[in-house]
């Protein structure tokens, strides 16, 4: 495969919380802009994008890819307990606030951007499916670079959103992370060097070892966390921003029987 550079990542984790005020506050800091009518989801996804540095340098045509397990779940929420609970139709901000992609249209209007804008939404592994297809288009040659992401929120009561989510952790997360992907870069952070699938959990297990004889590996697979969405992405962000040399093997199931493997080389 072409290599493909990580140019910048960026991390937001916060304690779930039911007001925005927070974010609207450091989105209005780091954008320079205020964002009015848009949801607690939204916020999030601004918010996460705009710790990326230099921004204002980003081709038009940069494709954007939002991975998330339960979308704009608060808004659904509040949707249908207007429909059901308080026998109304659903309020207008409130049911255009159910659609995840918006966080897509905000932030390619906030940034300019008129490239491929694609929402993925998966209970597995929303952030490497979205860097699986960012990297199918970069290494096609549709697009030169791309930002890749995933973002998920909290919802109150808290003890009730654990108990469907089955997250027993005592502090839930909420938030995302980024990634700008090129495929040249004058100073990159990492590149992708590889991406493989396999049929078993054995042989990405001997695919792996393979690649730890050469150089220190870190092996990143979603886990069971106070993070309310899926672990993959975060985990990955945090071993790029914290680790200065090695490789990282992001490793996904995809269905029951099929596993993909994504090696980063660290350039720090």
């Amino acid at each position: 495969m072409k290599p493909l550079y990580i140019e910048a990542v960026s991390l937001l984790l916060q304690e779930a919380s039911e007001s925005s005020a927070e974010l609207k506050k450091e989105l209005e800091r780091t954008s320079g802009q205020k964002f009015r009518r848009v949801n607690h989801f939204v916020l999030l996804a601004l918010a996460t994008v705009f710790r990326l540095p230099n921004l204002s340098n980003l081709d038009p045509k940069c494709a954007l890819y939002i991975g998330t397990a339960n979308g704009c779940v608060r808004d659904v929420v509040k949707m249908l307990e207007q429909m059901y609970r308080d026998t109304l139709l659903p309020m207008p901000f409130t049911f255009m606030g159910t659609s995840t992609s918006m966080a897509g249209f905000h932030i390619a209007q906030t940034l300019g951007l008129s490239g491929t804008a694609l929402t993925v939404s998966n209970p597995y592994g929303a952030f490497e499916q979205a860097l699986g297809m960012a990297c199918t288009q970069l290494e096609s040659g549709k697009s030169t670079s791309a930002l890749v992401g995933c973002v998920d929120e909290g919802v109150f009561p808290l003890d009730e959103f654990k108990k469907v989510t089955q997250n027993d952790e005592e502090v839930v997360l909420e938030g995302g992370c980024w990634i700008k992907l090129a495929l040249e870069c004058a100073n990159p952070h990492a590149v992708i060097i590889a991406r493989e699938s396999f049929k078993t959990a054995q042989a990405v297990k001997e695919y792996c070892e393979k690649q730890a004889l050469s150089e220190p590996l870190t092996v990143i697979r979603n886990r069971e966390s106070g993070y309310v969405g899926n672990s993959g992405g975060i985990d990955y962000v945090r071993a790029l921003q914290e680790q200065q040399r090695g490789v990282i093997a992001l490793i996904t199931k995809e269905g029951k029987s099929r596993f993909s493997v994504t090696l980063t080389r660290l350039l720090g």
